[in-house]
């Protein structure tokens, strides 16, 4: 079911259970501190979603773990791996539904220019891709005759231990949108943040952590900063993933307290993470050089605020 959409997640076992594709000690680094917040978001779903489902359990406090993923083939295999582990645990409330696009969000993609605001080399540029990938004449008649065939948007909600409310939220994008090229990532951005603002209604002094590890990061920080800036009551921590990514960095700048976390370079299952990059012209863009080393990326594999 995943085919070639698996992203950035490892599928290994540790202890029965998938593990992130992280270093040990970042994992336990955001996992020894899940017991703090009343809601947990995380961007990019895979098997650091099923690990935290079970590390939130663990706090036996009552919560909301939300994760947004962009991609329906991964969005239903996570859920199917989720069900096998919560197998012999209480759950209920389960509401799952899947949507199409209408044709007219599909055409509004196809016109569309990109969003992102970097400077991104044309080489590296994927919206006009996906484009490419989803037009032509033939195509569009085949999305409008079958539904089935068109981006997805979907929901899977489910109660768990009478404690855990986990929120799963696909928002259908067509490419990995690492950039902020497409012209609805605020849609991604955004099924994040409202369940936050939603319980800020309820909490004027709602603890809430982000785990940022998948889709447009730089403009994640600003829309999760913008809504610290607006509510003086937020209490917010932040763990950005492959933070050595020097396109974030002046998002990291609104965050004046944050700090870097060097990883180890092992998973939780032993097995390791990093090889170095080779592809010199992606380097210069990813990383502001043409050669990087894996001391490098492991510097600065976890950024983390804490307001």
């Amino acid at each position: 079911m995943i085919g070639n959409e698996m992203g950035n997640m490892c599928a290994s076992s540790y202890d029965e259970y998938p593990v992130p594709f992280m270093s040990d000690n970042i994992a336990e680094f955001i996992s020894d501190r899940l017991g703090e917040f009343d809601i947990v978001v995380e961007y990019g779903s895979g098997s650091s979603t099923r690990y935290f489902l079970r590390k939130l359990r663990e706090t036996k406090r009552d919560c909301e773990f939300v994760s947004v993923e962009h991609s329906r083939a991964w969005f239903l295999d996570i859920i199917e791996g989720i069900m096998d582990d919560l197998r012999d645990v209480p759950v209920s409330e389960q509401v799952f539904n899947l949507h199409p696009w209408g044709i007219q969000r599909i055409i509004s993609y196809l016109k569309a220019e990109s969003r992102s605001k970097l400077a991104i080399p044309p080489n590296l540029q994927r919206l006009p891709k996906s484009q490419q990938a989803l037009g032509g004449f033939l195509h569009l008649l085949k999305l409008l005759l079958h539904k089935g065939n068109r981006p997805h948007d979907g929901l899977f909600s489910i109660l768990v231990d009478n404690s855990v409310r986990f929120l799963y939220l696909l928002r259908a994008e067509l490419m990995k949108d690492q950039f902020g090229e497409s012209p609805f990532k605020m849609r991604y951005i955004n099924a994040g943040l409202d369940p936050v603002r939603k319980l800020m209604c309820g909490n004027p002094e709602l603890s809430a952590a982000f785990i940022i590890d998948g889709g447009p990061r730089g403009d994640i920080m600003d829309a999760i900063f913008d809504l610290e800036d607006l509510s003086l009551g937020l209490r917010l921590s932040i763990f950005l993933l492959e933070a050595h990514r020097t396109f974030y960095w002046d998002t990291l700048g609104r965050g004046e307290t944050g700090i870097f976390i060097k990883g180890s370079n092992r998973m939780l299952n032993g097995d390791a993470m990093y090889d170095i990059p080779c592809n010199r012209e992606k380097n210069k863009f990813f990383y502001g050089k043409l050669d990087v080393t894996e001391e490098e990326l492991l510097a600065k594999e976890l950024w983390y605020y804490r307001g």
